[in-house]
């Protein structure tokens, strides 16, 4: 089937730190059709229920909208930011605009600097991930930024940025 009736509830286990003083609502949903491909993503839904701990959980219940087969993505608050709120603005849905961003140098240097540019308005979180998954570094910025790779080995590295329309996941190289 291409549709079914709407989840009761989804629940992601073994995310990682959950700190005790982070909301549920500050772990977001994201989804896009099952061949989607690209900066596609909406937010679905904020979280309703968490588990604190080193390996906590986040669970999704309350206006869950989910009713059809898809890709899903679990987005996690910057650490230490408290006002990092993340609301869809579902009036652009359709409208056709897609938030262009930009990561380079690909490849970047060790110890170099790497550039992040969007035209997304408001707040936007870079995310850089190791090859655990684990994020290596978070920078909240505007417009753009730049982020020190110090300390980092040479290989590929995932990352994703995350604003309050979309959010973009692709790889750097780091020599």
């Amino acid at each position: 089937n291409a549709a079914f009736a709407p989840l009761r509830e989804m629940r992601f286990y073994r995310i990682g730190r959950v700190p005790l003083t982070t909301a549920a609502s500050a772990y977001k949903l994201w989804s896009r059709p099952a061949s989607g491909e690209g900066n596609t993503w909406l937010q679905e839904d904020a979280g309703d229920h968490r588990k604190f701990g080193a390996d906590g959980a986040v669970i999704f219940s309350t206006g869950l909208p989910v009713d059809a087969f898809g890709q899903f993505v679990l987005s996690k608050p910057v650490p230490n930011l408290q006002s990092d709120v993340l609301v869809l603005d579902r009036s652009l849905e359709n409208s056709g605009r897609v938030a262009v961003s930009r990561v380079f140098p690909n490849p970047a240097a060790a110890n170099g600097l790497l550039w992040v540019e969007t035209d997304q308005s408001g707040p936007v979180v870079f995310r850089l991930f190791d090859e655990k998954g684990r994020a290596i570094r978070v920078e909240k910025f505007e417009g753009k930024t730049s982020i020190r790779l110090n300390g980092l080995s040479a290989g590929a590295y995932a990352y994703a940025i995350e604003g309050e329309r979309t959010i973009a996941f692709g790889r750097i190289v780091v020599d």
